[in-house]
């Protein structure tokens, strides 16, 4: 995964603001959550903006994980290189909640 998937011209870009990660911010974020929070392996983890799923794509990180995203393409090619991830095609900006984004209670 890196950050140069590009799909959408530069009109569809802004429109979704759609920016993908960087490769090095998403190895520093793991970092950071990992070194931070040490039973991570317990939580539900949401990428609200999920684009082609990089912050994903170590799916042993957690118990579960939620990729969301208003892209239906990138959601799809997300869907095709990860597994074990539950993918959702919505604005998760808007209104939010935890059956909207299928997160269940206890989680």
């Amino acid at each position: 995964m890196n950050g140069n998937q590009k799909h959408l011209n530069h009109i569809g870009t802004v429109n979704f603001g759609s920016y993908y990660t960087p490769e090095i911010i998403v190895d520093l974020a793991y970092s950071i959550l990992q070194k931070n929070v040490p039973d991570i392996g317990d939580f539900t983890i949401l990428d609200s903006s999920c684009g082609y799923g990089s912050f994903l794509a170590r799916n042993n990180i957690a118990r579960r994980l939620i990729g969301a995203d208003i892209d239906q393409k990138a959601v799809s090619e997300a869907k095709k290189i990860i597994g074990e991830v539950d993918f959702i095609c919505q604005n998760s900006l808007l209104n939010v909640s935890r059956p909207s984004l299928t997160i269940k209670n206890d989680e």
